[in-house]
């Protein structure tokens, strides 16, 4: 996977998230300090009490760290519902989970403390690493995925290797509290980055809104069944557009690099062009409503380079001409009354995702005497009939080059 295909905001979102749980876990922890003398945490009620504060970590780190992934930032009945779920769960896993990582460091730290910090950093290190696994792996049980339970608790085991790293550093530099704080705190924050790195770097297919209410929002498709549309049960909820149905539309995941878009019985868009079915290719513009969607697939899978423009169209609604149709026979409606916009961006009455075409290429627009075909000072040009035009009157039969896709021009 290259950089640029990392969802950066999403990666940042859930280091932000397990911050915030580990400093959440961390106050209460504090004050139970201030309150119980040191050295009496050998008394089973004490120690109860502060293995209970402990398990505060993983159940706000497991809820924060889901609550990024929400469909939207509204909080729904089914998204209370989600992160309550995500909290007993992950709560419930922290009993093990601090039992483990305190039982692992009681057998591994050293009993002298004279010999140097190292040995105590190694030690509470691993164990540590087994609470980030309990931790990821809550994560990826409340998200009812297989693949995410293993990517959370990759990503969270390596994140409680990290993080406890530090605390026995600042501890012996500064002070207790200062290490406690910045302990849960860089922990949670690690736990919280390495399970969204993990995730996005192991993604396969993913949307991104390119327009629409929540512009820039990614989702990785994971399921072999992804719904799209306006209720809160959808997986991606395009809210807020009253011409996105309830159940709109649906991806069918049929393995390796072979995702279909269906169409639940709605008006549907991919490319400009209207559809009740296809297969998808990296870079396809989906537009439902007034939200575009383009469908990303790793460049492992995809190839380095977008593919050449050429959808697959399993079953198309029919259309009318004036088109332009293409080399495999898809035709790609023209305005009868007014201007139609060609180029590479979502917004484009016709979008055509390939590097080769501007954001902005090209028009044709209704006239006296016939359709004008309008080059917008692409950077490849617009041609007809193997001639580079600025503005051209359009006949019958004419070849139109837009970049290196090729059109016969039909009315």
């Amino acid at each position: 996977m290259k950089w640029s295909e990392i969802n950066t905001s999403e990666v940042t979102a859930k280091a932000a998230a397990g911050l915030a749980a580990g400093i959440g876990a961390w106050a209460p922890i504090e004050v139970w300090y201030a309150l119980n003398p040191p050295g009496l945490l050998s008394s089973n009620s004490l120690a109860y009490s502060y293995y209970f504060l402990l398990m505060l970590l993983p159940a706000f780190a497991g809820t924060l760290i889901s609550a990024t992934e929400l469909p939207s930032f509204t909080l729904t009945p089914k998204a209370k519902r989600f992160l309550l779920f995500t909290f007993l769960i992950c709560f419930a896993l922290g009993l093990p989970a601090v039992y483990l990582s305190n039982d692992i460091f009681r057998k591994l730290a050293p009993k002298d403390h004279s010999i140097g910090v190292l040995p105590w950093m190694l030690a509470r290190s691993v164990a540590w690493s087994g609470l980030g696994l309990l931790v990821g792996f809550g994560v990826g049980v409340a998200r009812r995925s297989p693949s995410n339970i293993a990517k959370g608790a990759i990503g969270g085991l390596l994140g409680g290797l990290i993080g406890g790293l530090f605390f026995d550093p600042i501890q012996a530099l500064f002070s207790p509290v200062l290490s406690r704080a910045f302990g849960l705190g860089e922990t949670g924050l690690t736990i919280g980055l390495l399970i969204g790195l993990v995730q996005d770097l192991t993604k396969t297919a993913w949307l991104r809104v390119e327009a629409g209410r929540l512009c820039n929002r990614e989702y990785r498709l994971e399921k072999s069944l992804t719904v799209l549309g306006r209720s809160e049960e959808c997986d991606v909820g395009l809210f807020g557009d009253s011409a996105v149905e309830g159940r709109h539309a649906q991806i069918e995941h049929r393995g390796n690099n072979d995702f279909v878009l269906n169409s639940l019985g709605h008006q549907l868009r991919v490319n400009g062009r209207k559809i009740s079915s296809v297969q998808l290719n990296n870079g396809d513009i989906i537009k439902i409503g007034d939200y575009a969607l383009r469908f990303n697939l790793k460049a492992a899978l995809a190839g380095a380079k977008t593919p050449a423009f050429s959808p697959t169209v399993i079953r198309a609604e029919a259309v009318a001409t004036p088109c332009l149709v293409d080399a495999s026979g898809g035709q790609w409606n023209v305005h009868p009354d007014s201007v139609t916009h060609f180029g590479r961006s979502a917004d484009n009455d016709v979008v055509l995702p390939d590097r080769s075409v501007s954001r902005s290429h090209a028009t044709i627009t209704p006239g006296s005497g016939g359709f004008y075909l309008r080059d917008l000072q692409s950077q490849n040009g617009t041609y007809v009939d193997n001639q580079r035009v600025n503005e051209c009157l359009l006949c019958d039969g004419n070849k139109v080059q837009i970049g290196d896709l090729e059109f016969t021009f039909r009315v």
